[in-house]
């Protein structure tokens, strides 16, 4: 048969072998891949799996992104490539959840009928550079009751909590139930009643913004401290500076974080707002009252310590205060008990910290995890390492920021203000209730059967603790204006986030609180940073060198100048011109040393990103050709049969 037939007729059907491989890979192996991403980025997690596998009622998404707008503007290569990452991970959604989800790709062209659905559902359009159109980039969802979900606008800065996002959409479309929050405090939170009926409303003590704020986003109850039990329809616990709780108190948080409710829990050994009633027959009682609060025997039962007598102080984040002097006069210091808290101090892999840019904390505590603990101690914000313990008594008497300044001596470790708590865990009451103090001996027995005594969790448990109260007060995140007896809060910090974000956090199920913050596509190129730091000091260090070498030639300058005698005599001594003439050639030689190290910061980087370039782009195609010949050479070498 002839030899050039018989090759065609092999390539002819290796190419319909492959037309066929294509064709049925794309159909039965549509969703199988393989990640190979270090923070596994196109895989999901096992808590979105769960929460997909439970859906019962059917929900839309509508994936809204002006492909066509973005494709035209080079400015929007990032959104479109954020857009491919967003889409495929909503495919995974679709193929993950039974047939209960469906996606929809909408393209909301400028004066469409999708751009109108897409702003009547609250998509945000964000303004093309030098148009009129709108860029629009947001999710819609609708369940089957036409509850409705939306993401105004992806974020690719947030990237690392995409998931988490999307499937907190998926759930709370899926569990449309209103959050339940009992509320349980010493402190007047909720304002004071009025004494006085006719008196002034603003001499009386106002609900916090933040409470005000909770009370406005979910259904909140209040949890007496005279309570035996706490309600099983609360789904999270919120307590704030639990002073002085009676145990029977102490048991019903206890039984109730024990049964699988969700508590976030704020103490404090120094609470500032906490203030002391004055007795006029005991002026110096208000300094030694206490102002601490703990649940220790609940905290040792749920591995956690709160440092006795206490707190948290760090010099490189105190905020900067101004107080009397002792002459009557002001004076300014950081205080180092205060702190201003950025992103440095916040867990960036954990979903309810990594968003938040700044909080203030105000004569913290300090929380760790007990020795024996079998629970996970996960720290949600925390010192820097410039930072040491100092004993409440510094500040008990006199809050003097210069002393405790100069008393500041760095431990070289970071302190743990916040932190989250799971595991599973023993009752803190193995014994059972604690007797009743204030019940009545001759009162008959409750008709009601109380629960049965729950002497550990079947499941892992779910707390956060947080060794500061006075971070919910409003001066440490609001200010506060007013328009008539109407109060307008206008946030300085993200103190309130936290506790929203912390409620939300763990208002879902278990899969959802499984979620953790993810990495992101942009992955940075850490020796070139690193070149580009080193260089960078170097440059700095010449520069202040130019600087001060200027600064000289210019002070000798005027030195020169004022020594002329009227206006004929202008000269100078050849001394002082040859110095003149040496100051500019060191001049000229420093800002030729600064060129160098620019340039060798440049061959640097460039250098490492030639050899980057040749292993991810010539490598493989120079291995594959090195192959391909030495399997020619080795072929070529065989001896052919006669």
């Amino acid at each position: 048969m002839n030899r050039n037939l018989l090759t065609a007729t092999g390539i002819a059907i290796a190419i319909v072998i492959l037309i066929a491989l294509n064709v049925t890979s794309s159909s039965l192996l549509r969703s199988a891949q393989v990640d190979l991403t270090e923070d596994k980025l196109y895989t999901l997690s096992d808590g979105t799996k769960a929460v997909l596998s439970k859906l019962d009622e059917p929900i839309t998404l509508r994936l809204y992104f002006s492909e066509k707008l973005a494709q035209d503007e080079a400015k929007l290569e990032g959104l479109r490539g954020y857009y491919d990452r967003v889409r495929e991970l909503l495919q995974q959604y679709v193929a993950r959840s039974g047939g209960k989800l469906t996606l929809e790709l909408l393209d909301p062209e400028p004066f469409s009928e999708v751009e109108d659905h897409a702003v009547a559902a609250g998509i945000e359009g964000i303004p093309m550079p030098g148009s009129n159109d709108n860029v629009y980039f947001g999710l819609a969802a609708t369940g089957s009751t036409d509850a409705e979900q939306v993401m105004p606008f992806f974020d690719p800065s947030k990237e690392n909590t995409l998931e988490y996002d999307l499937t907190k959409l998926v759930y709370s479309l899926s569990n449309p139930k209103k959050l339940k929050i009992g509320l349980c405090s010493s402190l007047p939170v909720d304002g004071a009643m009025p004494t006085n009926p006719f008196g002034n409303p603003r001499d009386m003590p106002e609900p916090w913004v933040v409470v005000d704020q909770l009370r406005a986003l979910f259904d909140v109850k209040n949890v007496p401290a005279s309570a035996k039990t706490i309600d099983a329809d609360i789904d999270v616990l919120l307590v704030v500076h639990p002073k002085n709780f009676s145990p029977t108190l102490q048991y019903a948080i206890d039984q109730f974080v024990l049964r699988g409710g969700r508590a976030l829990v704020f103490v404090d050994p120094w609470c500032e707002v906490d203030e002391p009633m004055t007795d006029p027959q005991n002026p110096m009682a208000r300094y030694t009252a206490s102002r601490g609060s703990e649940l220790n025997t609940l905290f040792s039962a749920w591995g956690v310590e709160l440092a006795k007598d206490k707190l948290a102080a760090d010099e490189s984040k105190a905020l900067k205060v101004t107080f009397p002097t002792s002459t009557g006069k002001t004076d300014s210091a950081p205080y180092v008990v205060w702190l201003g808290l950025d992103r440095e101090n916040v867990n960036a892999n954990e979903i309810l910290t990594s968003d938040l840019k700044l909080l203030q904390v105000r004569s913290a505590g300090v929380l760790s995890k007990k020795a024996d603990a079998t629970t996970e101690f996960t720290p949600l914000l925390e010192t820097t390492t410039d930072a040491m313990a100092v004993a409440t008594s510094a500040i008990q008497f006199t809050q003097d920021p210069k002393k405790l300044l100069a008393d500041f001596a760095s431990e070289g470790k970071k302190l743990v203000l916040a932190a989250r708590i799971t595991g599973k865990v023993k009752s803190a009451f193995p014994d059972g209730p604690p007797p009743d103090e204030k019940a009545d001996p001759d009162a008959s027995p409750e008709s009601e059967p109380k629960p049965a005594h729950l002497t550990e969790s079947a499941e892992p448990i779910h707390v956060i603790v947080v060794s500061d109260v006075d971070m919910l007060t409003d001066a440490t995140w609001v200010q506060v204006t007013r328009l008539g007896n109407m109060r307008i809060p206008m946030k300085r910090t993200d103190n309130g986030d936290f506790v929203f974000n912390a409620i939300d956090y763990m208002k879902g199920s278990t899969d959802m609180i499984s979620l953790r913050s993810r990495g992101g596509m942009l992955r940075p190129f850490k020796r070139v940073e690193q070149l580009q730091r080193e260089a960078d000091q170097r440059f700095r260090a010449e520069e202040q060198r130019l600087q001060g070498e200027l600064t000289k030639a210019d002070q000798r300058w005027q030195e020169l100048q004022s020594k002329k005698q009227g206006a004929s005599s202008a000269f100078l001594s050849p001394e002082e011109l040859t110095e003149l003439q040496r100051v500019g050639e060191e001049k000229l030689a420093t800002r030729g040393e600064l060129r160098k190290v620019q340039l060798s910061l440049r061959k640097d980087v460039d250098r490492l990103g030639s050899w980057m370039q040749f292993f991810n782009v010539w490598l493989l195609p120079l291995m594959i050709v090195v192959f391909a010949v030495s399997l020619w050479f080795l072929k070529s070498r065989r001896p052919t049969a006669i």
